[in-house]
């Protein structure tokens, strides 16, 4: 393959459609590969042009790709859905995506820096006299950069002094145990919570966090509506972002009988209402394990 090779991807969740044109109108090669195996596929490839309609992980997709040494052509989407004639599929999206690159009728997208990268490019910039960044907003940039940097250190900071606090409070230790349940859910439980023993069972804790459904019900009609949303917000979305970690990480890692339950839940309902779900679990759990003063792994050993 040449340099003027065009690789046309078609990104998704799990498996990626790749269609590879040696020449304007002819394709030599199609496939589709697992998301794990698309970064070593393209490694193995000559210096291309890759051209990929740009979403949200366009982007992350896009600077891996560029470190492979290829050139990355982000393309927005309404240009490229003129193209796809009759059904659309992942493959007439990677054959519609290499036209506007072929006919110039389409402004690309830049690629975007990941959070991480901003901060060195920008400090790149105002260290280098020849950039084409302005003398006077350099000084301000700076000082941007100085803050966000002072921002990182205090935050590893408070994460050492909580670290520090979690090795003497027991109670903070077993609730760590818990999966989905990390330094900062099980500190901000201890501080906010106090005496888990002013919640008669798991399901009043739950409520009382908000993650049980509201109840509309008048004689034997009976409706229950979505959650409450009653109670502390922030402990209520620490405990909802734990509950994607556990669903994240189900097929992952050992199976237990919560990791098991999660990934059945997830088949059959949407991604945010099972971990909504999820989140309720956890929250019953939180008491079961705080009450009884045991690590999550004996207390599902003894059940």
């Amino acid at each position: 393959m040449s340099n003027d090779t065009r690789i046309a991807v078609d990104v998704a969740k799990a498996v990626f459609e790749i269609g590879i044109s040696d020449r304007p109108g002819h394709v030599s090669r199609r496939g589709r590969l697992p998301r794990n195996q698309f970064l070593a596929f393209m490694a193995q490839q000559p210096a291309a042009t890759v051209v990929m309609e740009a979403c949200g992980s366009a982007h992350h997709w896009g600077r891996k790709i560029q470190g492979l040494g290829h050139r990355v052509v982000l393309l927005p989407p309404h240009h490229v859905r003129p193209y796809v004639s009759r059904n659309k599929t992942d493959r007439t999206d990677t054959k519609a995506s290499w036209k506007p690159v072929v006919t110039k009728t389409s402004d690309p997208y830049p690629s975007r820096l990941g959070a991480r990268e901003v901060v060195p490019a920008v400090w790149s910039l105002i260290e280098d006299a020849d950039s084409d960044l302005p003398e006077a907003l350099r000084p301000i940039f700076a000082e941007a950069c100085r803050e966000i940097r002072q921002i990182e250190a205090r935050i590893k900071q408070v994460e050492r002094q909580l670290e520090a606090t979690a090795v003497q409070l027991p109670t903070v230790e077993y609730l760590r145990t818990i999966p989905g349940i990390g330094l900062l859910i099980a500190t901000a439980l201890v501080a906010f919570l106090g005496d888990i023993r002013r919640f008669p069972s798991g399901r009043h804790l739950a409520s009382y966090l908000g993650l049980t459904p509201r109840e509309y019900s008048s004689g034997l009609k009976r409706h229950l509506g979505r959650i409450s949303k009653r109670g502390d917000g922030y402990l209520r979305t620490l405990l909802i972002h734990g509950a994607r970690s556990v669903l994240i990480h189900a097929r992952k890692q050992q199976p237990d009988r919560l990791r098991e339950w999660a990934s059945k839940l997830a088949k059959t309902h949407v991604h945010n209402k099972a971990a909504v779900a999820v989140a309720n679990k956890l929250a019953r759990i939180v008491w079961a394990v705080w009450s009884h003063a045991r690590p999550y792994g004996l207390m599902t050993t003894t059940a």
